[in-house]
């Protein structure tokens, strides 16, 4: 089978490298030919990779030398429906282009099956009548959690074929060593966090946290791993709070597999989280995971037996007080427990200090949790399991006819 993915590749994230690592995979190359159309380039980080297993790389935005601009806005969806007239895949596999034009264009001028696979792309807000009319032209979805599934449904009312193809463990996760952790008396607690230093991953509220814990007496600290644009402003925040000496903000890690065997507990207090690829790679790590029960995160974290899956109890009010930004955060999240749509909340600070300091309170408990954090994640987010259902969900779909 032939599939011409596009995909955005600009930022080295945790989709981008789930697309890397599945590319890359044995199994994928043996079932498909790939032809990878980006947008505005690939990431340093990722581009040897991507073009070392692709059988080819375009962009939608150059046409031979010539760049293509953004207006007229037909001409990139043209420039996007020649490529697929030209390298003739059996489908066209989006990765998060939730409701673009050019898409909906190119699959209905050539033919060619599209299947949209849903990450995140469905949370942002998208004109009604493109998403539509998108979401009418699919062969049939892949949804990298039920959460996801359910927000393309709830929020979009989309009613074709998906198929719950669970996000796996990048390769360096799965080979590397899992270590059960124990804490005692004798040495300081090792918190931890990671990911892009944006509004929805609600790093100030970890922040506040650690301030909680070290002002009730727990010797504690936090390495943060990952960039963003608000990094300035969490690293005055830190110095504001009196811990700036207890967090290490470590930038973008390279060997993720020895940043989670550095931390005991991994806290991710994200207010939108589709799946949380950092959560299921901690976990398999051995780290204890203390999440936001919110979106995909509610089956990435087991609480009381893989981790602790709170509830959040603040809202954008309290969340803005505590100086986290609202800018850029979803209109709806899905709730887990009663299956529908609602506004964006916070876990409070207070609530993420009494979750830690009853993991440290007892050593006997988070060991539990780490060693059946290691071994159900490791088990049930195994990337072979997520490449059998993406091809599987490719061969049925890519008989679909577009409409």
């Amino acid at each position: 089978m032939r599939v011409l993915h596009r995909v955005n590749l600009d930022v080295d994230g945790g989709v981008e490298h789930q697309f890397q690592t599945f590319l890359a995979h044995p199994a994928v190359q043996a079932a498909m030919r790939h032809d990878v159309v980006v947008g505005s380039g690939i990431h340093a980080a990722l581009s040897d990779a991507v073009r070392c297993h692709a059988h080819t790389v375009s962009s939608t935005k150059r046409w031979a030398r010539l760049p293509v601009p953004r207006w007229p806005r037909m001409l990139r969806a043209r420039r996007l429906a020649a490529l697929v007239a030209v390298r003739g895949p059996d489908a066209i596999l989006s990765w998060g282009g939730f409701a673009r034009p050019e898409l909906t264009y190119a699959a209905r001028r050539t033919g060619v099956p599209l299947v949209h696979r849903e990450g995140g792309s469905a949370w942002r807000v998208a004109h009604r009548h493109a998403a539509r009319d998108y979401l009418d032209c699919l062969a049939g979805a892949v949804c990298n959690t039920r959460a996801s599934m359910r927000m393309l449904q709830l929020r979009w009312d989309y009613r074709g074929p998906a198929r719950i193809c669970r996000g796996g463990l990048r390769g360096a996760i799965e080979r590397a060593q899992t270590t059960v952790r124990r804490i005692d008396d004798s040495r300081r607690v090792v918190l931890g966090a990671a990911g892009r230093l944006v509004a929805v991953k609600g790093m100030v509220l970890v922040l506040h946290a650690l301030a909680i814990l070290r002002g009730r007496g727990h010797d504690v600290c936090l390495r943060v791993a990952g960039d963003g644009p608000l990094r300035n402003n969490l690293v005055a925040t830190a110095s504001r709070l009196g811990i700036r000496d207890y967090v290490h903000f470590e930038g973008a890690v390279e060997d993720m597999a020895a940043f989670y065997a550095g931390v005991d507990i991994f806290v991710h207090a994200a207010l939108r989280e589709p799946l949380g690829n950092v959560c299921i790679e901690a976990a398999a790590m051995g780290c204890v995971v203390v999440a936001t029960r919110v979106d995909g995160l509610a089956e990435t974290v087991s609480h009381g037996k893989t981790g602790l899956s709170l509830v959040p109890d603040g809202g954008l009010a309290d969340y803005r007080a505590l100086g986290g930004d609202v800018n850029g955060l979803p209109e709806v999240v899905y709730d887990p427990d009663r299956d529908s749509l609602r506004a964006p909340r916070c876990v409070l600070p207070d609530t993420l200090a009494v979750a830690v300091a009853g993991l440290v309170a007892e050593p006997a408990t988070l060991t539990r949790l780490s060693a059946a954090a290691a071994d159900i994640t490791r088990q049930r987010f195994a990337f072979q399991g997520y490449v059998r259902a993406m091809i599987e969900a490719l061969n049925d779909y890519a008989g679909s006819p577009t409409t």
